[in-house]
């Protein structure tokens, strides 16, 4: 009886141990659980997190996109509405300012302007004031010849003297005591430049030159330039360069 009694006795303490070790083993099994949980919902709000100063920072791009599309578009209006490209514009401009006459040359220029006319007078030649360069100036080859042009094309030269069949002899270059500022030197430099390409002459003058002078220089430019057109002329028929000599 007594025996019997012990046995269940030992047969309850093991249920109950037997309880407690599964109970454990659960419990922890939970906290494994909860923490693993926990650890994956903290990835997420930290993956969440950076998701939003990602989305943060594309709202800002295209914020400052949309703000820097506004001024492109705000300035190309402008830019449209100034454009002298444009020939509503041109009329807009000059209807709106006062316009009014000015003389063609200065009076240095125009002293030598009546001393070409004394040069050319009984020889058939012309003397054209404030002509463009583009307008007596072309270019035949080269890989640069559009923008050679463009270099010179919208440079004037005050005095042109020209030939009988118009073409162009001597430009006068008049340098005042005005002359000299801003780029007016690198304009000479690309002037020079282009009319010794063309073998067209130059005479440069200055306020303190007298008639005489002017005439003199005037006289061995022209002969400088016809014996270089005739001895271009006479390379070109032998086969040679005609490039004009300076």
């Amino acid at each position: 009886m007594m025996r019997g009694g012990l046995v269940a006795a030992l047969l309850s303490v093991v249920g109950a141990a037997a309880g407690w070790f599964h109970s454990h083993r659960d419990r922890r099994r939970l906290l494994l659980a909860d923490r693993e949980w926990r650890r994956r919902v903290a990835e997420l709000e930290t993956s969440l997190t950076a998701e939003r100063s990602r989305a943060a920072a594309l709202w800002v791009e295209r914020d400052a996109a949309r703000q820097t599309l506004t001024e492109w578009e705000h300035r190309r209006e402008q830019a449209q509405a100034n454009s002298v490209q444009d020939t509503e514009n041109q009329l807009r401009f000059i209807g709106g300012t006062r316009l009014h006459p000015k003389p063609l040359l200065n009076d240095g220029e125009g002293r030598q302007f009546w001393a070409c006319l004394d040069f050319v007078r009984g020889r058939g030649m012309k003397v054209c004031p404030q002509v463009n360069m583009g307008e007596f100036i072309g270019t035949e080859w080269g890989d640069h010849s559009g923008r050679a042009f463009r270099s010179f094309n919208s440079k004037r030269v005050d005095l042109l003297i020209c030939g009988e069949d118009w073409r162009p002899l001597i430009a006068v270059e008049h340098q005042g005591k005005g002359h000299f500022q801003g780029d007016a030197e690198d304009r000479d430099r690309v002037k020079r430049l282009a009319l010794d390409r063309a073998g067209i002459g130059l005479v440069e003058t200055y306020d303190e030159d007298h008639r005489g002078a002017v005439l003199a220089a005037l006289e061995q430019e022209l002969a400088r330039i016809l014996d270089d057109r005739a001895d271009r002329a006479d390379r070109a028929d032998r086969g040679g360069s005609g490039a004009p000599r300076r």
